[in-house]
């Protein structure tokens, strides 16, 4: 039976994500925080703050220069918000051919122009798709209390068919808590990749620190392993 694996990607690079960091590595738990930028046109993580982010075991994504929607830009502008940004990693560590759009927003185009440079897109849905489209990544589930008419609009708007089992886990929970429990358990049931993207800010802001340590300990207990996005991709290949 293939294992399960646990990574998880965060945008934004707010002062929250050492937090987080720290949180993830506690429980032996590797993430990539895609930390670049924020909707301000800059990260208001420190340096000192990224470093040990760094030495923690996580992974350094790339999330543009000025945090404008890749969908409002020329390739031209596209590749270069895109190679300001991994010069910016190159600061901290060795950069990774993996692309977090602002809001999960980029053009056909877009994925295409990334993809001839080398560059993996990281999408952003509520509740991932099933299958894995060539140059995309996209997550399993959005560490946010969505409501279900919010997600199901958001499937049917984007025509994005999650994995069933993902989707009867989420469909079947009301609380953020008891999704990740539904979630983790399919994850370590089916031997499947489970990955959850978010805000360390929305975390503080909503109080979503509790249910992310269950996360954690959920994913423990079963036995999912770490790993970064990068790592991720690398295992699936593997598969």
């Amino acid at each position: 039976m293939t294992v399960a694996i646990l990574t998880t990607s965060w945008d934004d690079g707010t002062p929250e994500d050492l937090v987080l960091g720290r949180l993830l590595a506690e429980y032996g738990y590797r993430g990539t925080f895609y930390a670049t930028t924020g909707p301000a046109g800059r990260r208001t993580l420190d340096d000192n703050a990224l470093l040990e982010v760094v030495s923690l075991g996580h992974e350094i994504g790339n999330h543009g220069r000025s945090h404008r929607l890749f969908t409002e830009l020329s390739m031209q502008e596209l590749m270069k918000e895109v190679a300001w940004a991994e010069e910016q990693i190159r600061m901290f560590a060795e950069p990774h051919a993996i692309v977090a759009p602002p809001r999960g927003l980029v053009s056909k185009a877009g994925i295409t122009t990334l993809g001839a440079n080398g560059f993996l897109v990281r999408t952003a849905p509520i509740l991932g798709g099933r299958r894995q489209k060539p140059g995309l990544i996209i997550p399993s589930a959005q560490l946010y209390p969505h409501t279900r008419l919010r997600t199901y609009g958001h499937l049917i708007k984007w025509r994005s068919i999650p994995t069933v089992a993902y989707l009867k886990a989420w469909s079947r929970s009301r609380t953020v808590r008891a999704r990740l429990g539904e979630m983790v358990s399919v994850a370590g049931d089916h031997g499947l990749l489970l990955h959850i993207w978010g805000h360390s800010r929305e975390i503080e802001t909503l109080g979503l620190w509790g249910e992310l340590e269950f996360l954690l300990e959920e994913a423990s207990e079963r036995g999912l392993l770490p790993a970064t996005n990068s790592e991720a991709i690398n295992a699936s290949k593997a598969r």
